[in-house]
């Protein structure tokens, strides 16, 4: 190369991506093929993509096949994991916090750092009446 840049679209940037992710072909091959020495642009593409995808928001335009379709569900369905990983871990520590309360003798042998602390102060409310 004579230190000109190249500027491929972002449709050849993503398909390069795509079949490297797909092991359709090697780093090194896509670099051949698109003029590059070296397969550092490739692998950032693919980090570029990555960064992306992370932060994707499910389209809300209508899908313009099965493809865009199942990517809109793909992104649907981690969306909702995420919320319901959250919703359990948030269910699991209240669950365990309850079990460490005064009347649990059992729980209250275990009770230490923020559990204990929780302990403590119910121990020193009063009860409803």
């Amino acid at each position: 190369m004579s230190g000109k840049k190249i500027k491929y679209p972002e449709e050849t940037k993503r398909k390069a991506v795509e079949d490297f992710n797909s092991g359709k072909k090697s780093a090194q091959q896509l670099a051949d093929e698109l003029g590059y020495k070296d397969t550092t642009r490739i692998y950032s593409w693919k980090a570029q993509y990555a960064e992306e995808s992370k932060g994707r928001r499910v389209p809300t335009d209508e899908p313009k096949d099965s493809n865009n379709d199942l990517l809109r569900r793909l992104a649907e369905l981690e969306m909702e994991n995420d919320e319901l990983k959250k919703s359990l871990g948030e269910k699991s520590l209240i669950i365990d916090l309850l079990k460490k309360l005064p009347g649990n003798s059992l729980y209250e042998k275990n009770a230490s750092g923020l559990t204990k602390t929780i302990k403590d102060l119910a121990v020193k409310r009063k009860p409803w009446k």
